[in-house]
């Protein structure tokens, strides 16, 4: 209870003083990221139980995850186990507060890695918060238990999803979901299919290395917290749109003459998403790398007009 009482107590900060973030205990470094809006913010709560997956499993064996019951609320929690209840369970800690997410060692490792993209895992934090809020009694075998059921479903909008019909009053989802899943040809398909998004990863890991470092070519006057704005564009990309984005940049690469200057657009897959300019310009002999790279920059401004003014819906 004392530890969701420190999650409130965080986001009732966070939400106050947004600028009075810091990033060591002395207060001297203060957050090096500017926080959206806080009348606009989103909140996630998580609380990872260190240790309970160890304890769990030598009690019950097993993966080690702790039950999901939305039922227990509370005080309950207590209740159930001097009750003779079921121990290493969780539900919700306050229900008028929002909902706490509650990862154990063994699922905050598998949550973060299947879904390793920050739209991805927020995605399924929304998704789960909403279907734990229905009021119909929810109870999983575990975290990826839950997870899996989530992945096997796709909603009207073509999005992972809790799919379920209007007439359920309860899901119990028991253990052997998350097994057949990660062995389902389905998933072996979409490991393989994800493979060639991992060069957009470390395109953002490459542009993060230069911005911490102060090692860019041209660095930006306000430092990280303005870089990381750009960035962000490149970050939100759940996996699946970063198989497209990849694999049409290698593409561009692989097809494109070294002496010839290339150049494509890629389109958002919803409205209000970025547009991509992808530019290749080849450097030619005798041209000093200081002209090359003006040159360069030039050739990509203007393609980015002419994108903003053939796409008038582009974000300038």
């Amino acid at each position: 209870m004392n530890q969701g009482g420190q999650l409130y107590g965080a986001e009732r900060w966070i939400r106050t003083h947004p600028d009075r973030l810091f990033i060591d205990p002395k207060c001297k470094h203060p957050f090096p990221i500017d926080l959206p809006d806080m009348a606009k913010a989103k909140f996630h709560r998580i609380l990872v139980a260190h240790g309970a997956s160890e304890r769990c499993i030598q009690e019950l064996g097993g993966s080690g995850s702790l039950l999901i019951d939305s039922s227990t609320v509370g005080k309950d929690h207590l209740a159930e186990i001097e009750n003779g209840g079921m121990p290493f369970s969780v539900g919700q800690i306050n229900s008028k507060r929002g909902y706490v997410h509650i990862f154990d060692d063994t699922t905050l490792n598998l949550v973060l890695t299947t879904l390793d993209t920050i739209s991805d895992f927020t995605a399924y934090l929304e998704k789960k918060e909403l279907l734990l809020g229905r009021g119909i009694n929810i109870v999983a075998a575990g975290e990826e238990e839950l997870l899996a059921y989530y992945l096997k479903d796709l909603n009207p909008e073509g999005e992972h999803d809790f799919v379920i019909e209007p007439n359920i009053d309860g899901i119990f989802i028991d253990a052997g979901f998350w097994d057949n899943f990660i062995k389902s040809p389905e998933r072996l398909s979409q490991i393989e299919a994800n493979r060639i998004s991992y060069s957009w990863d470390a395109l953002i890991e490459k542009f993060n290395y230069h911005i911490m470092n102060d090692s860019q070519y041209i660095s930006d006057p306000l430092g990280a917290r303005n870089q990381e704005l750009t960035v962000r564009f490149l970050a939100r990309e759940p996996r699946t749109r970063r198989r497209m984005l990849a694999a049409s940049l290698i593409e561009l690469i692989e097809k494109s003459p070294k002496s010839y200057k290339a150049t494509r657009v890629m389109a958002p897959s919803k409205k209000g998403d970025p547009y991509f300019v992808f530019l290749l310009v080849p450097h030619l002999d005798g041209i000093p790398s200081q002209e090359y790279r003006e040159v360069r920059a030039k050739f990509l401004e203007a393609h980015c007009m002419v994108t903003k003014l053939t796409f008038p819906d582009a974000l300038a």
